[in-house]
C-alpha cells in the first residue's frame, strides 16, 4: 500500500468516497492509505508509488464531477510494505506528486459513491477513463471541454460519423439538442472562444437551427456546467448499464 498525504478532512472524505477492493483508501495508526488490487504484482516501491499515482488521478479527478470552491489536496507518500509480524516499512524511492482537486457540492449517499463509480467504471472504458483525466486537470479550455464531450460521445457511439448532438440526447446525456449546438459552435467560433477557438473566423458556419435561437452561444461557464453534467451522466448511465448486466447474470 502506499501512504496518503494531505489535509485531515480531504483524507476523510477520500476515504468515506472509496472502497473498492480494487482501489481504498483506508486508515490505520492514525495515517491513510491507498492499497487494493490495483497494487498486486509490485516488486519495488517505485512501482507501487507509480500504479498509486495513476489511480489517485482518477480518484481526484472523480472528486470534481460535483465541485466547489474551497480546494481539496492529497498526494502519495511513501510505499508501505507490512511484513508477516505486522510491522511497517516505509519505502519511498521516487518524488510524489500533489493532485489537486476541488471539494464535492454534494455527492447522493448510494453506496458505491460516485467518485467510486467513476474510477470503476474508467478502468473498464478507455474514453470515460481519458474524458475523466481530462475532467480532472487544472484547464477548462475550450479545446479541452470539446475533447471530453468527445470522449463521452464515442464511449457510447464508436461511429464517429454520428452527430454528438444525435448520440448525447438519444443516451438522455443532455437536456436538448440546442445544449450541444450552442456548446459545438461557440468552442469552435473565435468571437466566442477566443484564441482558444477550435477554427479560423469564418470556418465554422452558423446552421440555420441555431440562427433560430435567441442566444445561439453559450459563455464559458456555461461549457463547463454542460461538459461536467454529461460526463457525470454518463458515468451514471455506464453504471446502471454495468449494474443490469451483473443482475442479468
Amino acid at each position: 500500500m502506499v501512504e496518503l498525504i494531505g489535509h485531515q478532512d480531504d483524507l476523510n472524505c477520500f476515504q468515506r468516497w472509496f472502497s473498492d477492493e480494487t482501489a481504498k483508501v483506508i486508515k490505520e495508526n492514525e495515517k491513510f492509505y491507498l492499497t487494493g488490487t490495483h497494487l498486486l504484482g509490485c516488486t519495488t516501491a517505485g512501482e507501487a508509488i507509480h500504479r498509486a499515482e495513476a489511480k489517485l488521478e482518477l480518484m481526484t479527478a472523480a472528486a470534481r464531477l460535483e465541485s466547489a470552491s474551497e480546494a481539496l489536496n492529497v498526494k502519495t507518500g511513501p510505499a508501505v510494505y507490512v511484513d508477516p509480524a505486522g510491522l511497517y516499512h516505509y519505502h519511498e524511492f521516487v518524488e510524489a506528486v500533489t493532485r489537486s482537486v476541488v471539494s464535492v457540492r454534494c455527492f447522493d449517499s448510494c453506496s458505491p459513491s460516485l467518485p467510486q463509480r467513476a474510477v470503476a467504471i474508467a478502468d473498464c472504458d478507455a474514453h470515460l477513463d481519458m474524458a475523466l483525466r481530462l475532467w480532472g486537470e487544472d484547464s477548462r479550455s475550450w479545446p479541452r471541454l470539446f475533447r471530453i464531450a468527445e470522449e463521452i460521445t464515442y464511449s457510447f457511439e464508436p461511429d464517429r460519423t454520428k452527430h454528438m448532438s444525435e448520440v448525447l440526447l438519444s443516451e438522455n446525456l443532455i437536456e436538448s439538442r440546442e445544449d450541444i449546438l450552442r456548446f459545438r459552435y461557440s468552442a469552435c467560433e473565435p468571437d466566442v472562444a477566443g484564441r482558444d477557438s477550435r477554427h479560423a473566423n469564418g470556418s465554422y458556419k452558423m446552421s440555420q437551427e441555431l440562427k433560430n435561437l435567441q442566444n445561439p452561444t453559450m459563455t464559458h461557464r456555461e461549457a463547463v456546467a454542460l461538459v461536467g453534467s454529461v460526463l457525470s451522466r454518463a458515468i451514471r448511465r455506464k453504471w446502471e448499464a454495468r449494474s443490469e448486466g451483473f443482475t442479468s447474470h
